[in-house]
């Protein structure tokens, strides 16, 4: 269906768009709604050339005309949501309609496909003799193909896989959940009265994810993805307290995340500031504290903690990748996506540690401005 849609056309599109905005997918996340009730509208308008991603963070998210897109993702992330939740909508045999809605990978301009119903099936025919020979062939080849599906996946499985393996047995899209980073831009100058020249400095809200944070994100889909596991990812207020109650999630960060307070709540190692220094803490003797000073060089480490635990608040299975800084954030991710450093030191833990909680801080080297491989200095299991 081109982009240019004529008024009798776009009629099963609302209605559609309708019933898309007001399903369980859509409902919870206003983002969501706004972007592709946007898309959609300037589609059916036939403006669907200007559908580019700074048209969309200047109009829709309020962002600067000149602002770097290239460094704010929050166009591309706001529509990869979009096109989950979609996929999640029609997944559901109750959502074929008349008319359903995609969003292609890589562009911004929906895309509106006519559902035709299914022919009746034809009757079954009995196959004539000569293929019963080739109907056991068949047979025989899906028997050997099983017995390879089988012997993969009974294989000895890395210490990578085992660490992750409660969230890939779950049976649900695992969450990962991050939040918005504090950023300000300049709104406009003073005006022409004014003595000082200058410009007013407002804070950017719900807009700017953090480039650490982006890091983080694409290494632990990439690992995930590799091992078959479903990723949603969630931003913001878009995930609530009843996401982390029935699917297994990974809070990223942890003073820019507003679950983190529960996330870390109760377990021995956790993040704190004190005396204007941000510190991973150790809330158990000996009360080890390891602290990001100012003043330090950061190639002597940014300080960060992974964490895997049923967490007693949620009761499931809850997963913290966070570093003091968005350079240890990335750090510590790349850590817990890597075979090799994952396999060194979950070869010094005790016996049964996949069944165990666990929490494993990191030190992670700043050089030139990017994380180098982290080394380990405490770990623990319970």
């Amino acid at each position: 269906m081109s982009n240019g849609v004529t008024p009798v056309v776009a009629e099963p599109i609302l209605t559609e768009l309708s019933r898309v905005l007001e399903s369980a997918e859509f409902r919870a996340s206003k983002r969501c709604q706004e972007f592709i009730r946007y898309v959609i509208v300037e589609t059916l308008e036939g403006r669907a050339d200007s559908l580019k991603e700074r048209t969309i963070g200047v109009d829709l998210l309020g962002q600067s005309p000149n602002y770097d897109s290239s460094a704010n993702a929050t166009v591309r992330v706001r529509a990869n949501e979009v096109r989950k939740r979609l996929k999640q909508y029609y997944s559901d045999p109750a959502h074929l309609a008349e008319v359903r809605i995609d969003l292609p990978c890589g562009s911004y301009v929906p895309e509106f496909h006519t559902v035709t119903s299914q022919a009746p099936a034809a009757p079954a025919v009995r196959p004539p003799r000569r293929l019963y020979a080739w109907l056991t062939v068949a047979l025989l080849a899906a028997l050997i193909a099983g017995l390879s599906l089988w012997a993969y996946s009974t294989r000895p499985t890395s210490a990578l896989e085992r660490f992750w393996g409660p969230a890939r047995h779950s049976g649900r899209p695992l969450l990962v959940c991050m939040d918005y980073v504090q950023a300000h831009r300049v709104a406009r100058p003073f005006g022409p009265d004014d003595t000082i020249p200058g410009h007013e400095i407002v804070p950017v809200v719900n807009e700017v994810v953090g480039a650490g944070g982006i890091h983080a994100i694409s290494a632990l889909t990439a690992m995930l993805t590799r091992m078959g596991v479903e990723v949603d990812i969630k931003i913001g207020s878009d995930t609530s307290f009843g996401d982390l109650r029935h699917s297994p999630v990974v809070v990223m960060g942890c003073y820019n995340n507003r679950w983190s307070t529960l996330m870390y709540d109760g377990l021995r190692f956790g993040f704190s500031n004190q005396e204007g220094f941000s510190n991973v803490e150790e809330r158990k003797a000996p009360h080890r504290r390891w602290p990001a000073f100012p003043t330090a060089r950061r190639e002597d480490g940014i300080y960060g903690v992974i964490s895997r635990v049923v967490h007693p608040t949620t009761g499931s299975l809850m997963l913290g990748i966070a570093g003091i800084s968005h350079l240890g954030t990335r750090g510590v991710a790349e850590f817990a996506t890597n075979a090799t450093l994952m396999q060194r030191v979950l070869a010094q833990a005790p016996a049964g540690w996949e069944k165990k909680n666990m929490q494993i801080v990191l030190q992670v080297p700043v050089i030139a401005n990017t994380p180098a491989p982290a080394r380990v200095v405490a770990l623990e299991c319970w």
